[in-house]
């Protein structure tokens, strides 16, 4: 099994979006091959997710109502094999706080562009294979061939209206989709997801 965490500010809208989003690809197409948590730098425990945030992942399929959020500890960083910044400073701060954790540590966007660019295909869509893939995603992002994006962060919504929430949570969405694809070759059946 693969442990995946996503870190964002609060823990009360990337972040718990992420979550729901790959717990749900794990489930329907990773046969549960992936667990998944969250955390925020600045969490604070328990807390709710926004109501625009649960509103934003009901219209696209996902139940976070009863999401609580988590403090970011180094506990959770080390007890990962991947960890998933939503801007540059979380994956920063992650590193900060576990330098170990450097080379399984990115943000969404670099690594779904990083995996994209690998030579070869994912393998088995194994965790073990996932695993190897992070490190070539890793070895990559340091040399020349590094894909260039121009913008790693997903931006917080917080503060904003409906309609922010929702383009959040379609650019989260389309990153996980992309990781599934580039750490496991899964694709997302027709019809999924709806409702």
């Amino acid at each position: 099994m693969l442990e995946v965490l996503f870190v964002c500010t609060g823990n009360i809208c990337r972040s718990p979006l992420a979550e729901a989003f790959l717990a749900d690809r794990s489930d329907r197409l990773l046969e549960g091959g992936v667990r998944v948590r969250s955390a925020g730098t600045w969490g604070r425990s328990g807390h709710p997710p926004t109501p625009e945030t649960v509103a934003a992942g009901a219209e696209r399929g996902l139940d976070i109502e009863g999401h609580g959020a988590t403090p970011l500890t180094a506990e959770l960083v080390e007890a990962a094999d991947l960890v998933l910044g939503l801007t540059t400073e979380h994956r920063d701060e992650v590193v900060r706080m576990v330098p170990d954790a450097d080379a399984r540590t990115f943000t969404l966007k670099e690594l779904a562009a990083l995996v994209h660019a690998l030579d070869s295909p994912p393998r088995s869509g194994e965790a073990h294979d996932a695993r190897a893939r992070i490190a070539e995603a890793h070895a990559l992002r340091s040399g020349s061939r590094a894909p260039r994006v121009s913008d790693l962060d997903v931006s917080d919504p917080l503060g904003y209206g409906p309609d922010v929430y929702r383009a959040i949570a379609w650019e989260i969405e389309e990153g996980v989709d992309a990781l599934v694809r580039g750490l496991f070759g899964a694709r997302e059946r027709a019809g999924a997801g709806e409702g």
